[in-house]
C-alpha cells in the first residue's frame, strides 16, 4: 500500500507561497531517496579487508596521486612482494589500472587522510580507515544514486512503482553493481 499512490493523491496539490508542489511527486523523489539511502547503507556495511591485487593497485595509484602527486607506487605500503598488479618500468612500479578512479578518489582520500592523521589515529589504522571512506564516498555513494536515479527514470517510461522499486533492488542489489560498490575495483 505505501509503493501505490492513489489519484487522488496525485491531483493534490499544496500550496506554498509561490510555489506548488505535487504531492505524487515529492512522494516519488521521497522514494527515490529512500532507496538511494538503503542502497547506499548496504554498500557501506560491506568492506573490502585487503589480499586483492586489483584493489591494491587502485588503492596504490590513489595513494601515489594523494600522497606525493605521482604515478609511482613504490612508496605504497601494502604493495605485494613483486609489485602485485602492477607493471615494473624503468625501476619503479606503476599501477596497470584506469586512472579516472583514483583521480576521482585522491581528493577524497587526501583529505581523510589528513583527518585521521590529526585525530593521532596510528599507522596502518590511519591507511585503513582513509582507504575505507574513500571508498564509500567515491564508489558507494554514486552507486546508490545511480539506484535511485534509475527508479525515477523507470517512471519516465511508465512502469508501476513497485516494479520499479523491484527493478532499482535487483540492479543495486542482485547485479555486478553490488560487488563493484563495496570495493574499489574495475575492469
Amino acid at each position: 500500500a505505501c509503493l501505490t499512490l492513489s489519484p487522488v493523491l496525485s491531483t493534490i496539490r499544496l500550496e506554498m507561497g509561490d510555489k506548488s508542489i505535487d504531492v505524487a511527486r515529492a512522494l516519488e523523489r521521497r522514494r527515490a531517496w529512500l532507496i538511494g539511502w538503503a542502497l547506499f547503507c548496504c554498500y557501506a556495511y560491506f568492506f573490502y579487508v585487503g589480499g586483492n591485487w586489483n584493489v591494491e593497485s587502485h588503492y596504490a595509484q590513489t595513494f601515489a596521486l594523494a600522497e606525493h602527486g605521482r604515478l609511482i607506487i613504490d612508496d605504497y605500503p601494502f604493495l605485494p612482494r613483486g609489485g602485485g598488479d602492477a607493471a615494473f618500468y624503468r625501476g619503479h612500479y606503476y599501477s596497470d589500472k584506469l586512472i579516472g578512479p583514483s583521480l576521482v578518489a585522491a581528493p577524497v582520500y587526501r583529505l581523510l587522510r589528513e583527518v585521521a592523521t590529526a585525530s593521532e589515529i596510528s599507522y596502518p589504522w590511519d591507511f585503513y580507515i582513509a582507504f575505507r571512506l574513500t571508498n564509500v564516498v567515491a564508489n558507494a555513494l554514486p552507486s546508490a544514486l545511480l539506484g535511485a536515479l534509475l527508479y525515477l527514470f523507470l517512471a519516465e517510461l511508465g512502469l508501476t512503482a513497485q516494479l520499479r522499486v523491484w527493478l532499482a533492488f535487483a540492479y543495486g542489489l542482485g547485479a555486478l553493481a553490488f560487488h563493484y560498490s563495496t570495493v574499489f575495483f574495475g575492469h
